[in-house]
């Protein structure tokens, strides 16, 4: 059968919607029986802060008044409460997570222009320093750094507080806000001159990212410097799986 390709871009927005509402029904049904406060506790706790923004910008009180990504995200969060109740196999939460994958696929490529040096002129679609303070602001409402467990040492005349935004690798052709980890200025400093200009610890610690299955707290060797983790939610250590292993 021959489809008129000018039909295509149509279509697929009117597949987008109808998986948007189909999926948001089924939400609701399950969100509010599992938690009668369930839009603060399981909802809007679990978009990205720029998620969140929309949100209170739109007066949004209903999920049906989300998007397809912002529902996706809110099934990945509350997978776990999901799989229990439904069984849900792995090859279920594959799918899931291949949105992810997609997602940084399509991420603009990273591009330089020639100055007296190679200077990276592009930039991730959401910046990793607003992504990082949601995603380590913990229920205090303290910063931390995701190498030392300590607050981050001071805050900006503003209030908000200072922290480093580092990329995980120099090596990826994508630019992902999950590819970066917030650090205090001086585990900043250890991870930008004791882990990225040093191959092999760098190597054994994106391996172990890869291979850990339930552990959030990845160790990384620093030589005369000694024994240190990096500590992850996991949201964000299962975004950065997905993104090592495509």
């Amino acid at each position: 059968m021959n489809i008129d390709s000018r039909l295509i871009p149509g279509k697929f927005v009117e597949l987008l919607l109808i998986t948007a509402k189909q999926l948001s029904t089924w939400l609701k049904k399950q969100l509010s029986s599992l938690d009668k406060g369930w839009w603060n506790s399981l909802v809007l706790s679990t978009l990205s802060y720029q998620q969140k923004q929309w949100v209170d910008r739109k007066n949004i009180s209903d999920i049906e008044g989300l998007d397809l990504a912002a529902l996706l995200r809110i099934l990945d969060q509350n997978w776990y409460r999901f799989a229990q109740q439904f069984n849900f196999s792995t090859q279920d939460r594959h799918y899931v997570k291949e949105k992810i994958r997609t997602r940084h696929d399509e991420a603009d490529s990273r591009t330089y222009e020639k100055k007296e040096r190679s200077v990276k002129t592009s930039r991730p679609n959401h910046d990793p320093k607003i992504w990082l303070k949601d995603q380590y602001t913990n229920d205090d409402q303290k910063l931390v750094c995701q190498m030392c467990a300590n607050e981050m040492p001071f805050k900006l005349k503003d209030g908000s507080y200072y922290f480093e935004a580092v990329q995980v690798s120099d090596d990826f052709t994508k630019e992902n806000h999950e590819l970066y980890l917030a650090f205090c200025p001086l585990c900043a400093a250890k991870y930008r001159y004791l882990v990225k200009k040093d191959h092999t610890i760098m190597d054994n610690f994106l391996g172990n990212v890869k291979e850990t299955k339930e552990n959030f707290e990845i160790p990384i060797e620093l030589g005369v410097n000694g024994s240190h983790s990096i500590r992850f939610v996991e949201t964000h250590l299962l975004d950065l799986k997905t993104i090592l292993e495509n």
